[in-house]
């Protein structure tokens, strides 16, 4: 009878004795892929982020000499493997997800990585709660890929799942039916916004359920969202690849909630739009910006949906990010914008320019900005988080 009393090894020699067991289903579950090791993606077993003070020796001033503004990076935050692609911003924390599957808080005032969670995909949304108005500042909320996993930052597991299809639970329950959710928005108190494909969802988190769906009217994936307060819900608006940005008024009369006052803002971009931010007009009304692929920048005024200001090549390539920066109650201030031209830019309400830009070390991927402080933040294909601030001159 013939028996085998040895293996080979890695290298192809012949070894005696019993060859290692196969590893189990769990660590198979855990353990990175091919595909991780070649994109750098990293596991939740990675050492833990730091946060690095720009000394005064290391910043640079890019205003001329009493050019009366300018950004002036602050901080920088490494950790993650591979790129970041959203931030959320908070009073006290600064939340960051990227490729390598891991929604991590950063606590820049103590220099380190404060809290870090695993979402089993790479993040693609983020938002958190302020800690005003209802809303709990310990609410983390990440989207990866089909699944948004609400956190509570005391533990590092996630609370609940919601998926694309409406379905809620730790496993999809039809995945045909599932696909990417491409952007998030929460609201007061206890309300999220979710966007797949062309489709909108509203869910009520204190049921974990979702209590109205609707068609956004976009002709493809809608790739971002806005949110401001209204008397009785929220004016949402929402860009598009199909080049169009699109505002909807949701009311809450009666237990029942309804998305009307729909309109479509023209002219559209000449390509996909990537970001929105609305601010309140210091005339009255408000104002939403938008950020294209086209390389442009635009200014609607809601009171009549027309084209207010409009720059067309804020950047060199795609307009990956805007936000509001300073002002009083989201008035004023200034309009922050990110590009692949490797630039971040301060414009005034009216989009002209406001400070000479900065100079970023990679491809920004998120821009976000903290009412609160004042503080911009920029993370891109590097993987690093970087704070700034803008400075006046005396």
């Amino acid at each position: 009878m013939l028996t085998c009393s040895g293996y080979r090894d890695s290298s192809g020699m012949a070894t005696e004795g019993t060859p290692p067991a196969s590893p189990g289903a769990a660590r198979r579950a855990r353990d990175e892929d091919v595909f991780q090791r070649l994109t750098g993606v990293g596991s939740e077993q990675a050492p833990s982020g730091i946060v690095k003070i720009v000394s005064l020796k290391q910043r640079v001033i890019t205003g001329a000499a009493g050019g009366g503004t300018w950004l002036q990076c602050t901080h920088v935050a490494e950790g993650h493997v591979g790129a970041v692609s959203a931030l959320a911003a908070v009073p006290n924390a600064l939340y960051s997800g990227g490729v390598d599957r891991t929604v991590r808080g950063w606590d820049l005032n103590a220099g380190r990585e404060g809290w870090r969670a695993w979402c089993g995909g790479g993040v693609n949304a983020l938002t958190a709660g302020q800690g005003v108005t209802g809303h709990d500042s310990r609410v983390v909320i990440a989207a990866a890929s089909s699944a948004v996993r609400l956190f509570d930052t005391r533990s590092n597991a996630p609370v609940a799942t919601l998926w694309s299809s409406g379905a809620t639970g730790p496993n999809a329950a039809v995945r045909g039916l599932e696909c990417t959710v491409t952007a998030i928005a929460l609201a007061d108190p206890h309300t999220l916004y979710t966007a797949a494909a062309d489709k909108l969802r509203l869910w009520d988190l204190r049921m974990l359920e979702c209590v109205y769906k609707t068609w956004s009217g976009h002709t493809a994936a809608v790739m971002c969202m806005a949110r401001v307060s209204l008397p009785n819900g929220d004016r949402l608006a929402t860009g598009s690849r199909d080049h169009c940005v699109r505002v909807f008024d949701w009311t809450h009369v009666n237990s029942v909630w309804e998305a009307g006052n729909r309109r479509l803002l023209e002219p559209p971009h000449y390509d996909g739009v990537q970001a929105l931010v609305l601010r309140n007009s210091s005339a009255g009304g408000q104002l939403l910006y938008s950020a294209s692929r086209d390389s442009s920048l635009k200014c609607w005024r809601l009171s009549d949906n027309t084209l207010a200001h409009g720059v067309m090549n804020a950047h060199k390539g795609w307009v990956t990010g805007v936000c509001g920066v300073g002002g009083v109650q989201n008035a004023g201030g200034w309009i922050a914008s990110c590009g692949r031209d490797q630039a971040l830019r301060l414009w005034s309400p009216a989009l002209r320019p406001a400070a000479p830009p900065a100079s970023l070390p990679d491809q920004p991927h998120a821009l976000a900005a903290c009412a609160a402080t004042g503080s911009l933040y920029t993370a891109g294909s590097g993987g690093e988080v970087r704070a700034w601030r803008v400075l006046l001159e005396p």
